[in-house]
């Protein structure tokens, strides 16, 4: 088995973008061999193509490895790690040593599956990956017709859910005048489905987030949609 892990400084997991390094363990028995450090330099303000190009090198390097480490699992990097790489991505915090054993017997417990969508979350957790996510709880609701979803802390809660399963129920019932979704970026397939559905968002900073309110498209303005 083996696992790639994005270290500090420290050789400690860290999350995508603060990492200085990938390495490359294989199990041996009851330890963990370091087969090969890839040293990581990743900005969060380089543009897409830039990005892609930067983890698909570093990645080529890794031996096929499918198995990835992080302290946080969250951002455009995990977006691409996953569903344009294959990569299934491990939360969690806590001493190397101990990480990669408890990564390793989930590995063993867990069936591989595809991802559908963005699972990128935030905000800590112990590890966690594909399987049957636990039912997320209903949207909040901040005033008659006004709902409120926190995906990213949803997304945080449980790692095996992702952004389609938890946002396209809601948009395709339009049970709302308004529907606020707190979210670190928005999925890919946002902005097709608000044009199909006769939706609009508008998005806006809140705090280290982004908060987008998705309201139905004026009759008048049917037709087309855009995203302010």
């Amino acid at each position: 088995m083996k696992i790639a892990v994005c270290v500090d400084r420290d050789g400690e997991p860290a999350a995508l973008f603060k990492g200085q390094a990938v390495r490359l363990y294989q199990q041996s028995g009851d330890t963990w061999v370091l087969r090969r450090e890839i040293l990581l330099d990743l900005r969060a303000d380089e543009g897409l193509a830039a990005l892609k190009l930067a983890l698909h090198t570093v990645w080529s390097r890794l031996e096929d490895c499918r198995e990835v480490l992080l302290r946080e699992v969250r951002g455009i990097g995990c977006v691409i790690l996953q569903d344009d790489m294959g990569v299934r991505l491990w939360r969690s915090e806590g001493a190397l040593a101990e990480q990669l054993d408890n990564v390793g017997r989930k590995i063993q417990e867990t069936p591989r599956v595809e991802a559908s969508g963005c699972g990128c979350g935030g905000r800590g957790r112990a590890p966690e990956a594909s399987g049957q996510p636990d039912p997320a709880p209903d949207p909040e609701v901040v005033a008659p017709g006004h709902l409120r979803v926190d995906l990213a802390a949803l997304l945080a809660a449980d790692t095996r859910r992702n952004s389609r399963d938890l946002l396209a129920p809601l948009l395709e019932a339009r049970a709302f005048e308004r529907l606020d979704i707190v979210c670190e970026h928005l999925p890919r397939w946002f902005d097709s489905t608000l044009a199909r559905l006769d939706l609009q968002a508008d998005v806006q900073p809140e705090g280290a987030f982004l908060c987008a309110r998705v309201v139905p498209v004026p009759a008048a303005a049917q037709g087309g949609c855009s995203r302010s």
